[in-house]
């Protein structure tokens, strides 16, 4: 390819993140992560390990 050559792209990407503001702000995408936002100190039902593996033997 010389240099006086345009460079073809393959697609333009708006807005610099390619996600649609249609999607990104949709109720099934908001409802997915409703419980990482209502979250305060972790999730009810939720097992957070204590120790690390290596410390188990």
């Amino acid at each position: 390819m010389s240099a006086d050559e345009p460079i073809i792209r393959r697609r333009v990407v708006s807005g610099g993140h390619g996600i649609s503001d249609a999607r990104t702000n949709n109720a099934k995408t908001q409802s997915q992560y409703q419980p990482y936002k209502d979250a305060a100190w972790g999730f009810i039902n939720h097992w957070y390990p204590a120790v690390f593996s290596k410390e188990l033997g």
